[in-house]
């Protein structure tokens, strides 16, 4: 009895410890999806990604779907930047959405979208691009 609980605790340990490894490889793939928001509705648009996307996209985390996820803002007040918002997308062993679309799908037929004072995405803003990266960690 004690060897095979000693023998399960070091099969938990190695897969925990495959896991860290792995997750400190030094490259993980992202998606970028950039967001340019309707004149006046910067706020707005903020506020549907959290309370739409981000909820989703917690979920997603909590599955372990998506590793995490953060909002990315310009800061820049130029008249004629191309995005307001980057929502960034990590994913576990540097596979991209299409990995866990199913999965995901089940998570998005679930929720219910939250108006933000009646207006849905089209109305507060719009996707302008998105992309599949990379980050990695500087070489010394």
């Amino acid at each position: 009895m004690k060897t095979k609980t000693i023998v399960s605790g070091c099969i938990i340990l190695l897969s925990l410890l495959h896991t860290d490894v792995f997750s400190q490889s030094g490259q993980t793939t992202w998606t970028y999806t950039y967001l340019k928001a309707q004149p006046n509705q910067r706020e707005n648009l903020k506020l549907f990604l959290e309370k739409n996307w981000f909820a989703m996209d917690s979920i997603a985390v909590s599955q372990k779907l998506i590793r995490s996820y953060e909002l990315l803002i310009h800061v820049s007040e130029t008249p004629d930047k191309d995005w307001d918002f980057i929502v960034a997308v990590e994913y576990f062993e540097n596979q991209p959405y299409e990995v866990i679309a199913d999965r995901f799908n089940l998570i998005r037929q679930s929720h219910r979208t939250k108006l933000i004072d009646g207006l849905g995405l089209k109305d507060l803003g719009r996707i302008t691009k998105s992309e599949l990266v990379r980050k990695s960690t500087a070489t010394r």
